[in-house]
C-alpha cells in the first residue's frame, strides 16, 4: 500500500545505504529521482532497484515539489494509498517499518492526512501573520532559533514571522505524537487520496519551499489532520546536494521564499489570525486517542 519516494541531488554514494532496509524487506513500490544529477546517480539506482515497481527518473533540476507531486500520480497507478517521502541525506533502521505501519493504523482510525517522522511548527497565539513587503530585508534578514524563560523552542526570521518548535520526544516506535500546525519535510507519510484531493504540491510553489506549510494548512483547512510523530532511528549523513539550494545560506534567501511565502499566507491567513487553526489543533489534541 506505500509508495517509498526518494529523491537524490549529485548522492549517487549514498543509494545503496538509503535503499539497503528498502531491499532488505523486499519492499515492492520504490521510485527514485536522480534529480539533476552529474554524478553517476541514476546508474547506482538502476544497479540496485530490480523489482517490477522500482522505478528510476532521471529529471533535470525540477526539484522537490515537482517530484512529490509526480509521486502522487506514480502511487495512484500502483494503486498504493500512502507516499512515504525520503530525502537523500537521511539514512533509515529498519525499525522504519513499524513506524510506518503504525502510521497506516492511525491514519485508518482518524481523519489524518500527514504525519510527519521529523519536525514540526505551530503558529503563535497573538502574534500576527501576514505577507512579506520589504523583500530586501526579507532576503537577508537573519534566521535564528531560540529557547524562551519557560524552557519553549522558538525559531523565526526576525521582523517577519515566528513559530513555536513542538516539544515532541523522538523515538523509534512512534510512541510520541502530537497534533501541530505543520510538519517540516521528510520523513512524511501521506494519504494519497487526501493529497491529490487537496492538491498538495502545487505548480505554483515550484521549485521548493513552505510547500510543506501549504499542505499542512490546506489539510486542517478542509477538516484533515496533522500528526507529529517524531523518528529516532535516523541518521542524517550529510546535507546539502540540491544546485538550487546550494546558494542558499541561513542570512540569504532566493526570490521564491518571500513568493511562496506569501502565496501560502495570502490563502490561510483568516485561519491563523483569527485563531481559528489553534482552536482545532487544541481540540484535536484534548480528544487525541491512543493509537497502540
Amino acid at each position: 500500500e506505500v509508495l517509498f519516494v526518494i529523491q537524490l541531488f549529485n548522492k549517487g554514494r549514498n543509494s545503496k545505504k538509503i535503499l539497503s532496509p528498502l531491499l532488505v524487506k523486499k519492499v515492492k513500490n520504490i521510485v527514485a529521482f536522480a534529480d539533476g544529477c552529474i554524478d553517476n546517480s541514476a546508474d547506482l539506482l538502476h544497479k540496485e532497484m530490480r523489482g517490477a515497481n522500482h522505478i528510476v527518473l532521471q529529471v533535470n533540476d525540477v526539484h522537490e515539489i515537482k517530484n512529490y507531486r509526480l509521486s502522487l500520480d506514480i502511487a495512484k497507478n500502483l494503486n498504493c494509498k500512502y507516499v512515504f517521502l525520503m530525502q537523500d541525506d537521511d539514512i533509515y533502521e529498519e525499525s522504519i517499518f513499524n513506524w510506518i505501519d503504525k502510521g497506516i493504523n492511525v491514519m485508518n482510525e482518524d481523519k489524518i492526512s500527514i504525519i510527519g517522522g521529523n519536525s514540526g511548527a505551530n503558529y503563535i497565539e497573538d502574534y500576527n501573520y501576514g505577507p512579506i513587503e520589504n523583500i530586501e530585508k526579507f532576503n537577508y534578514s537573519k534566521f535564528k532559533t531560540f529557547i524562551n524563560k519557560y524552557s519553549e523552542k522558538f525559531y523565526e526570521i526576525e521582523g517577519f514571522f515566528k513559530f513555536k518548535i513542538p516539544n515532541v520526544k523522538s523515538t523509534k516506535d512512534f510512541s510520541n505524537y502530537e497534533f501541530v500546525c505543520t510538519v517540516n519535510r521528510a520523513p512524511q507519510l501521506i494519504n494519497v487520496n487526501s493529497a491529490k484531493s487537496l492538491n498538495f504540491f502545487p505548480k505554483e510553489l515550484e521549485p521548493f519551499q513552505y510547500d510543506d506549510y501549504y499542505n499542512c494548512l490546506n489539510a486542517w483547512e478542509n477538516g484533515y489532520k496533522i500528526l507529529l510523530a517524531p523518528f529516532s532511528q535516523k541518521i542524517t549523513n550529510e546535507v546539502g546536494g540540491m544546485r538550487l539550494y546550494n546558494n542558499i545560506s541561513k542570512n540569504k534567501r532566493g526570490n521564491h521564499f518571500y513568493k511562496n511565502y506569501n502565496f501560502v499566507i495570502s490563502k490561510y491567513q483568516n485561519l491563523i489570525n483569527s485563531g481559528r487553526l489553534n482552536k482545532l489543533i487544541n481540540e484535536a489534541n484534548e480528544n487525541i486517542s491512543s493509537y497502540h
